[in-house]
């Protein structure tokens, strides 16, 4: 940090300490640095608060124990199962703002697969009007190369079989043994067309309710681009502890981005 920078922290650093600013903190329910500003609403039991908490609490961690704990925290973590479900649908092949939807989706993919830990296991499955599985859900460091090598060779085609495909992944990593976080990350761009199975049928077998709340398979939905059915996609993400998101071949990174820090 060059003494500019280092000056221009510390005026900051005063600007927010100060009465003005820290009054309008509290307004947002953000408790005073300053012990000189009383703590009135919304901090108080109207707004179920108790304002004299915490009674006590941890000393902030100096610079070389944060960067140890960061540097420290992708072997310490718990290792994920996870099973990339993409659309590869002929209406994939529409262009949005120059880019076609598939290859802003793989490009988006190959990103988020090498955000994983070499000890993560990873599988790949697309589906149009059947599904296929590219490659199963098993250790991703020796086949890291070949998993972005099989989504660069997939191309778009066919219907859309939605519900099956997410429904036959589900069951399969839920019947896995194994303690790691099991996640399916699902992109679509449309409704589905070629199932057998409908939206009710599905959300009945994924819901995490009961003793496997804790342990079951997490869903998280990319609705990708206006065709798709966010709505379905919510309730599906809902239904099994994920997150649906908002996709486009301009986003799309950012989303595999956001869904990584889940993992």
């Amino acid at each position: 940090m060059t003494p500019a920078k280092k000056a221009a922290g510390l005026a900051f650093g005063n600007f927010l300490l100060a009465k003005d600013q820290q009054k309008k903190a509290l307004q947002y329910g953000f408790r005073p640095a300053d012990a000189n500003i009383p703590i009135t609403a919304p901090i108080d039991s109207a707004h179920g608060v108790d304002p004299k908490q915490p009674s006590t609490s941890l000393q902030i961690p100096n610079a070389h124990v944060v960067t140890t704990i960061q540097a420290n925290w992708t072997t310490q973590k718990r290792r994920v199962d996870a099973m990339l479900i993409l659309d590869r649908s002929g209406s994939m092949n529409q262009s949005v703002g120059g880019t076609t939807k598939i290859d802003g989706a793989k490009a988006g993919l190959k990103d988020f697969v090498k955000l994983f830990n070499d000890d993560d296991k990873v599988g790949l499955t697309i589906f149009s009007t059947q599904s296929d599985v590219l490659t199963p859900i098993d250790q991703l460091g020796p086949k890291r190369q070949n998993t972005l090598n099989s989504i660069d060779g997939i191309i778009a085609e066919g219907d859309t079989r939605l519900f099956n495909t997410i429904a036959e992944q589900r069951n399969a990593l839920q019947n896995a043994q194994s303690k790691n976080i099991k996640v399916l990350i699902v992109l679509t761009d449309g409704e589905d067309t070629a199932g057998q199975m409908n939206l009710d049928q599905l959300l009945q077998q994924i819901s995490l309710t009961g003793e496997n709340a804790g342990t079951g398979v997490k869903i998280y939905t990319i609705a990708y681009g206006d065709g798709a059915n966010s709505d379905a996609l919510t309730k599906i993400a809902n239904a099994a502890g994920g997150k649906e998101y908002a996709g486009n071949p301009q986003n799309i990174q950012a989303v595999y981005n956001e869904i990584s820090q889940f993992l």
